[in-house]
């Protein structure tokens, strides 16, 4: 089926490509990101070939793999949902719950069995290089961040991710399960004075 590249919360074709990166690099924990400077196209229905792929993903962008806290992970996330931007990010391996709680904007992380995740807990988290460097994680972890020359190229690890999934993709199986829940239809405005 055709897989999209956007979505009001969730992007079927960002948690694709955040499955491909978590499931690859062995992480506890994959953000993709599906709108600014990520992802350029929907998959079409129909064959998957190299050349739609490209089309997705045109870049060489490197993917890392980063420990962060859960606490710093949910203060990341956070903070793109004050951005107001619904449906930026893909996830895989975390469930977020977003709330507004005494004029506070909270977020609970569960790993997808529900489990919660401790904000003390170490999780590895695997994302492009700019969203560390520059992006979520900058903060936290600092811009001084080398990439490794042998980081896999994000458009070759879902590549080679696809080639031995094989089969079928439908765009519902990758939002079967929401990744991002608001409690709250617009928490971002939730700490507005």
């Amino acid at each position: 089926t055709p897989i999209p590249r956007t979505g009001d919360l969730e992007s079927a074709l960002g948690n694709l490509f955040a499955d491909a990166q978590r499931e690859t690099t062995g992480a506890d924990v994959a953000i993709n990101n599906n709108v600014r400077g990520g992802l350029r196209a929907d998959l079409p229905a129909g064959p998957l070939t190299f050349g739609s792929l490209y089309d997705v993903f045109p870049f060489d962008n490197r993917v890392l793999t980063v420990t962060v806290t859960g606490g710093v992970l949910a203060r990341a996330l956070l903070a793109e949902v004050r951005t107001n931007r619904r449906g930026a990010l893909g996830l895989s391996g975390v469930r977020v719950q977003v709330r507004c709680e005494n004029r506070e904007l909270r977020a609970d992380l569960t790993r997808p069995t529900g489990e919660p995740i401790r904000a003390d807990e170490a999780l590895r988290v695997t994302t492009m290089e700019s969203l560390v460097q520059r992006g979520l994680f900058a903060p936290a972890i600092g811009r001084g961040i080398d990439v490794p020359a042998d980081a896999p190229v994000m458009r070759e690890l879902v590549e080679g991710w696809l080639r031995n999934r094989g089969g079928h993709l439908a765009a519902g199986e990758f939002t079967r399960a929401p990744r991002w829940v608001y409690v709250d239809s617009d928490p971002s405005s939730c700490e507005a004075p």
